[in-house]
């Protein structure tokens, strides 16, 4: 009896654990489905996002523009002896970026002294010569560049702060559950001056500040009040997490409508690089989560 007994138990058992086994790899095959469900739903997330945001910024020049011309029409009733005077205003601004030039071929701006050239890899273009969205480097995606501000409030010498500016970077996560996450930055119209947004991928946390080193300083106290400190840099490059500061990006920025006006930017020289597979690193652990000491990383 004692062995009829086992034999019977053992059955069960082997019975189990075969529907174990199966209901199992049932669950991870869901698991897997949601995972890649979930991914897509971020891309979709971004790019909608992306799409806003270059929608209303092309909405906002469309009033600008035709505010603009309104203008014009009443200065030209006014005085018909001098329209020619007011016919030209703003020309530089009423059209788009008709051809992708790289800045080594325009004039910098008086008062730029930089002499030494940083290179650069060319932008995707189409066939018009207008960039290739998303554009991707590395870990930053890049949607939208958005339209350029010449306010004193909307650059600073170093870059250029363009209103519908969208990207996302991998970055290490707040999460302890999780190695790195994505976070998109975006740059909207505050009136008289920007706003910056970091926004987290995974809870929709944002980060708010009037330029990029105040929401990217809350970025790095975050990750290191819940990861420990000293995980991160707590010296913040906003612009550079932003990806304003990318040599790819700085060139195409300069060449958009509207760069010249900004008084206050000092214009950088790029040496053009058509090579795809000269990639540009960047060497700040602020930006560049793989710079991180690993050691000092704590995960759950």
């Amino acid at each position: 009896m004692g062995d009829i007994d086992f034999k019977m138990k053992f059955k069960s058992l082997k019975r189990l654990a075969k529907e174990y086994i199966f209901t199992n790899a049932a669950i991870r095959d869901e698991i897997e489905r949601v995972n890649e469900k979930i991914s897509r739903t971020k891309e979709e997330k971004v790019y909608l996002l992306a799409r806003l945001l270059q929608l209303e910024t092309h909405l906002n020049s469309l009033q600008k523009s035709t505010a603009a011309l309104h203008k014009k029409k009443k200065l030209k009733l006014k005085n018909n002896n001098d329209a020619s005077c007011v016919s030209n205003e703003d020309d530089d601004d009423s059209h788009l970026l008709d051809a992708y030039k790289p800045a080594t071929q325009k004039t910098p701006k008086s008062g730029s002294d930089q002499t030494v050239a940083r290179r650069a890899t060319l932008a995707p273009l189409d066939s018009s010569g207008r960039p290739i969205f998303p554009i991707e480097l590395g870990s930053l995606t890049v949607f939208s560049i958005g339209e350029i501000n010449p306010s004193m409030k909307y650059h600073c010498p170093e870059c250029i702060y363009p209103v519908g500016y969208c990207s996302t970077r991998l970055y290490l996560s707040i999460d302890l559950h999780s190695i790195t996450t994505l976070y998109t930055c975006r740059v909207t119209d505050d009136g008289l001056q920007p706003r910056f947004e970091i926004i987290i991928e995974d809870d929709g946390q944002t980060f708010v500040g009037s330029n990029p080193d105040i929401c990217h300083k809350e970025l790095l106290d975050a990750i290191n009040s819940v990861r420990g400190p000293k995980t991160v840099p707590t010296v913040p490059n906003g612009a550079k997490f932003f990806g304003l500061t990318h040599p790819t990006l700085q060139n195409l920025i300069q060449c958009f409508p509207g760069a010249r006006k900004c008084p206050n930017y000092k214009w950088v020289r790029f040496e053009v690089t058509k090579d795809q597979n000269e990639i540009f690193i960047e060497q700040d652990p602020s930006v560049n989560y793989s710079l991180l000491d690993s050691n000092s990383l704590n995960f759950c």
